[in-house]
């Protein structure tokens, strides 16, 4: 007969080095939700402190603020439109060695129809 003493720790093992796998992933995962999340928040701050600039309410060049802007959080600008009275943003970030892209457009109010 063969013994079966310590097959309970091997077991063990493996459902901790499971729970570990799982674990990395899930931080991963998570990790790359809080930059995209952040990244698309600095992309629509760069794009109305763009706008600003464009309308007057602000000084400089409305893409070097933007540029500025995504550079506090450690982001490129990739592109900088600039269609009539409107600023459209492209920035990203890498993260873990996967870039993340973010868009973002901001324009003046119109005021309602009467």
């Amino acid at each position: 007969m063969t013994s079966e003493r310590g097959s309970g720790t091997v077991l063990v093992l493996a459902v901790i080095g499971a729970s570990c796998v799982l674990f990395a992933a899930l931080a991963a995962g998570g990790k790359l939700a809080v930059a995209s999340a952040k990244l698309q928040v600095a992309t629509d701050a760069a794009a109305i402190a763009s706008n600003q600039v464009l309308r007057g309410l602000s000084t400089g060049f409305p893409c070097e603020v933007a540029k500025q802007f995504l550079q506090l959080d450690m982001a490129s600008l990739q592109t900088c439109s600039i269609v009539g009275e409107e600023t459209h943003i492209v920035a990203t970030v890498q993260v873990m060695g996967i870039v993340l892209t973010a868009k973002a457009w901001s324009a003046p109010l119109k005021p309602p129809l009467q």
